[in-house]
């Protein structure tokens, strides 16, 4: 009875205090399932972002060896285009057997010529990147037209009439219309708009006296006025059946003295600042030209590389 009584006589908690236990408990349970549930989604949203970063990485990588493949395929197009449009221009100027390697010398020359101008501020801007690659692209292809002269006049070994004068006088007009039905084509290359204003302008003189169109000063396009220099200058220092080979010297000083009646000034000014690269030019690219089996010896080479 008395174990009794002491039990029954213990503490009593009111009803409020008797569901507090219970109470804090399911907030308990509720937290940590709130925290355990973030934290779930935590890790998924991390598990997507390092799957996103690797799916990602992945695709960069195959865009990247993707982009590189297509730059090899686009570069070979381009080296396969150029000695396709090169080849071309040697088979034209195979047919006349005293020009030598005139198109390696020639393409030279007129980038020699660009490099030197665009340090002039004036120039700067117009003589960029793709300027220079046009150039050096096109350069070869200014005398394409030759093509449509008869042999009889094209080979004659001697001073032209004045009547076989006018008619050779239309491998101008000839090549740039040659060139311009292959820029007229929607896929064409940019650089043969270039090639064809060589060709038709490359015999224009800076005083208006040339021809076919009689154009001026800077109505001539700059391309044509830095190949005209050029395609004098490898007349002038190679031979000829009708004359000897000029010094390089007797070149340059006939050069200066068409200065602003042949020739652009400015170009001429940039010819006897790079004067000694010329004559390594024509020392690296002898005028020979030796035909084996009606094929010249500098076609034979190009096609063999």
């Amino acid at each position: 009875m008395a174990i009794a009584l002491m039990v029954s006589s213990g503490p009593s908690f009111p009803p409020w205090a008797q569901a507090v236990n219970p109470v804090a408990a399911v907030g308990v349970i509720w937290v940590t399932a709130l925290l355990s549930l973030l934290r779930q989604r935590k890790a998924l949203e991390e598990t997507r972002l390092r799957y996103d970063q690797e799916k990602e990485f992945r695709e960069n990588e195959e865009l990247l060896r993707a982009r590189a493949a297509f730059g090899r395929v686009t570069e070979e197009l381009i080296a396969t285009r150029d000695v396709a449009v090169y080849t071309l221009a040697k088979v034209a100027e195979s047919r006349d057997i005293e020009t030598g390697q005139h198109l390696e010398r020639i393409r030279a020359y007129s980038h020699i010529l660009a490099l030197e101008l665009r340090k002039d501020r004036a120039y700067a801007r117009v003589i960029d990147d793709e300027f220079l690659t046009d150039l050096y692209r096109s350069s070869p292809l200014h005398d394409i037209g030759k093509v449509g002269i008869r042999d009889d006049i094209l080979l004659k070994r001697g001073p032209l009439t004045p009547e076989e004068f006018e008619s050779m006088k239309r491998h101008t007009t000839i090549g740039a219309n040659i060139l311009q039905d292959a820029v007229s084509h929607k896929h064409s290359a940019k650089f043969l708009e270039m090639a064809a204003l060589i060709a038709r302008c490359h015999h224009e003189r800076f005083d208006g006296t040339g021809y076919p169109a009689g154009l001026s000063g800077t109505a001539i396009p700059l391309a044509a006025r830095i190949v005209t220099l050029a395609d004098v200058f490898d007349a002038l220092t190679s031979e000829r059946p009708y004359k000897e080979a000029y010094p390089p010297d007797v070149a340059r000083q006939t050069i200066e003295d068409e200065s602003g009646r042949h020739f652009d000034p400015a170009i001429v000014d940039a010819c006897r600042g790079r004067f000694e690269d010329f004559v390594k030019v024509q020392l690296a690219y002898p005028n020979k030209h030796v035909q084996i089996f009606g094929v010249t010896e500098s076609l034979l080479a190009e096609l063999s590389k």
